[in-house]
C-alpha cells in the first residue's frame, strides 16, 4: 500500500513551565493538542512565560500574568489562539492571546458576570477565531454554559446558553462546522448520574439544550468533539457499572447518529482530533496501561488501530500519521513512540 506524506511533527509547540499545582506534584508539564488543523500545536501547561517553538526552530517567548495559566490552543491563520484562567483575590477570570511571527497580543477581557470561570474553549472558522465558549457561575455546583462572538476588534454580547443543573456541569466542548453552525457539548449532572447534553446554534440564537442520546442511569462523562464529512464526531465515557467505556455519535443536519460502543473496558478520557482531511480519536486504556489511537470512518465507524503501552498518565501528542503508522510523542519527557495502524475495528 502506498504510503501517505507525513505530517509534520511538532510544527508549533507552545512550552510553558511546570509551576501549576497539578503538574508540578509530578515534576512535570502537561500536553495539551490542538484538535484540529494539518500541523500539530501542543500547549505545554504551566504560567508566566510560555516560548513559541516552530519546526523550523524559531523561538519567541509570550510572558504570562501573575496568576495566569494557560488551557487551550488552537491554530488559526499564520499563527495560534490560546486561552486561560486569571486565578486573584478569590476569583478567576478568562483571557485569550494571539500569537504570531510579529508576536503576541492580549484580546480584550470577557466581561466578567461571576467569580469562577472555567473551561475556555475557543471556536475556530476558516483559520479565524469567531467566538469564546466557557463555564461561569458562584461556584463549581452553579455553572453555567456561556459564548460571546468575536469580530477581530472585541467580544460582542455574552449568551447563556445553559443555565445551571442541579449539580454541576464538565467537560465543556465545541467546535464550528463546515457549514458555519457551532456545536457545543458538554457534561451535566441531572440529580442521578450524568448526561451528556449539546447546543446547535446555525445563525445567532443557541437551541435549548438536550441530551445527545435518551436518559439513562449510567454517567457518561469526558465528551470530545472533532469534525467529520458533513458534520461532527463525538467521543466519551460511559460507566457501564463495572468500566468505563468508549462511545461514539455522529452529528449531521441538527441530530445525532449512529451511536455505538467502540472502546475496551477501562478506555477513558478520549480526545478526537482532525488530522490532514481524517478523524483520530486518542484514548487512555487501563489494561494494559496505555494509549489507543483510532482512525474514525465518516459514519463513525473505526477502520484502523494502534496501540502504545505507557505507564504514564500523561497524554500524549499525535506528532504524525499516515496510512500504516502512528507517532505519539511526549514532549515534555523527550520521548517519541512509533506504533503501526492496523487494519481492525
Amino acid at each position: 500500500m502506498r504510503r501517505m506524506t507525513p505530517i509534520p511533527v511538532l510544527a508549533l509547540i507552545l512550552l510553558l513551565c511546570p509551576q501549576d499545582a497539578a503538574t508540578a506534584q509530578r515534576g512535570a508539564a502537561t500536553a495539551i493538542q490542538a484538535s484540529r488543523g494539518d500541523a500539530s500545536v501542543v500547549l505545554l501547561s504551566g504560567k508566566r512565560r510560555a516560548h513559541v517553538l516552530s519546526e523550523r526552530g524559531d523561538r519567541h517567548v509570550v510572558r504570562l500574568r501573575r496568576g495566569e495559566q494557560l488551557m487551550t490552543v488552537e491554530q488559526i491563520d499564520g499563527g495560534l489562539v490560546a486561552a486561560g484562567i486569571r486565578h486573584r483575590d478569590g476569583q478567576s477570570t478568562l483571557f485569550v492571546l494571539q500569537s504570531d511571527r510579529s508576536g503576541t497580543r492580549r484580546l480584550p477581557s470577557l466581561p466578567a458576570r461571576a467569580p469562577l470561570r472555567v473551561r475556555p474553549v475557543l471556536l475556530v472558522e476558516r483559520g479565524e477565531l469567531v467566538a469564546a465558549a466557557w463555564l461561569e457561575g458562584p461556584g463549581p455546583r452553579q455553572l453555567r454554559v456561556k459564548a460571546a462572538d468575536w469580530n477581530g476588534i472585541d467580544w460582542g454580547p455574552v449568551a447563556t446558553v445553559s443555565a445551571p443543573s442541579p449539580g454541576s456541569q464538565t467537560g465543556l466542548t465545541g467546535l464550528v462546522l463546515e457549514d458555519g453552525s457551532t456545536l457545543l457539548v458538554w457534561s451535566q449532572f441531572d440529580g442521578h448520574d450524568d448526561d451528556i447534553l449539546f447546543s446547535w446554534r446555525q445563525k445567532t440564537t443557541w437551541s435549548d439544550p438536550q441530551r445527545v442520546l435518551p436518559n439513562n442511569a449510567l454517567p457518561d462523562v469526558t465528551p470530545s468533539l472533532g469534525l467529520s464529512r458533513g458534520g461532527a464526531i463525538l467521543s466519551w465515557s460511559r460507566f457501564d457499572g463495572t468500566d468505563y467505556r468508549l462511545w461514539t455519535a455522529s452529528f449531521r443536519r441538527g441530530e445525532w447518529q449512529h451511536s455505538r460502543l467502540i472502546g475496551e473496558p477501562g478506555s477513558l478520557f478520549p480526545q478526537v482530533i482532525n488530522r490532514a482531511g481524517a478523524t483520530y480519536i486518542v484514548y487512555r486504556t487501563a489494561v494494559p496501561g496505555g494509549w489507543t489511537i483510532r482512525r474514525m470512518t465518516a459514519s463513525g465507524d473505526s477502520d484502523r488501530r494502534a496501540f502504545v503501552a505507557a505507564a504514564s498518565s500523561d497524554r500524549p501528542v499525535l506528532s504524525s500519521v499516515d496510512d500504516t503508522t502512528v507517532t505519539l510523542s511526549w514532549p515534555q519527557h523527550g520521548r517519541k513512540v512509533e506504533a503501526r495502524l492496523e487494519a481492525r475495528p
